[in-house]
């Protein structure tokens, strides 16, 4: 039986009646960010990253990652595929849109995979997402997601220099070879902190990348709480108007703060 290490959040919201962290007696939240904003969701947190991004905000301090908490895995968490795919199942309800997160899910690319195939099967029109930095492909686990979420990263591991490694641009060019043609099948989401950011991440990894324009474009603001998306926010405004992408909130930050389980 394949294994699977979910975080502490593991799936959820989940209810068996009583109000969840997002003020509702129901399993489910809201997707908060990208093209499917306010979609109603249930998500999959899997354990472990091969990342630890810091970014900048525009007052020059500098920000962690928004889900810490997800950053490392331990092995003897590990559960089975099939009880998350039943756990999932018994707690859809009228919802049908799955969120599969982290961390970086694609460490666990295996895993991944067996569960999107068993979610499938499991509900009939179930729309899977996959978020991701964009660091690991796998045709499989691209066949059996509805979307992919990239959001690309500037960070130690992706980038030598002032460039994105070879090895992160030809991943990153495998995700979008396999879902630009299949209508919204693949989001590219830019995390904007600082004005630099435009310079340092996204021109050198658009200039790196083909047919990246036939995929969904996203600007979204820096934040993992109000204060520093109020910051941000208007530097993700004027990108996306200026260059005719779409603009993401953050909702679950707007709503309720960014609390585990939301």
């Amino acid at each position: 039986m394949t294994k699977i290490v979910l975080s502490a959040e593991g799936v959820f919201p989940l209810s068996n009646g009583e109000e969840t962290v997002v003020g509702v007696r129901r399993s489910g939240t809201l997707q908060g960010e990208g093209i499917l904003v306010g979609v109603p969701s249930l998500f999959v947190r899997l354990a472990g990253c091969n990342l630890r991004c810091l970014f900048q905000d525009p007052e020059g301090y500098i920000d962690q990652c928004d889900t810490p908490h997800a950053q490392l895995s331990d092995e003897k968490d590990a559960c089975e595929v099939d009880d998350v795919v039943q756990l999932v199942a018994n707690h859809l309800g009228v919802l049908c849109h799955v969120v599969i997160t982290g961390g970086e899910p694609m460490l666990q690319k295996e895993a991944v995979a067996e569960l999107c195939e068993r979610l499938h099967a499991a509900k009939k029109g179930i729309h899977i997402t996959l978020e991701t930095n964009g660091t690991v492909f796998s045709e499989r686990v691209s066949r059996a997601v509805d979307l992919v979420s990239m959001s690309p990263k500037c960070q130690v591991g992706t980038f030598e220099g002032e460039k994105p490694s070879q090895a992160y641009v030809s991943s990153m060019q495998q995700w979008i070879d396999s879902k630009c043609g299949e209508r919204d099948g693949l989001q590219l989401k830019f995390v904007v902190g600082c004005k630099e950011d435009e310079r340092k991440l996204i021109e050198p990894i658009l200039h790196s990348l083909h047919d990246w324009e036939k995929c969904a474009l996203v600007v979204m603001p820096l934040g993992g709480d109000l204060a520093t998306i109020r910051k941000s926010a208007p530097l993700a405004v004027e990108m996306a108007i200026r260059r005719g992408w779409r603009y993401s909130p953050r909702l679950q930050i707007d709503l309720w703060a960014g609390r585990k389980g939301s």
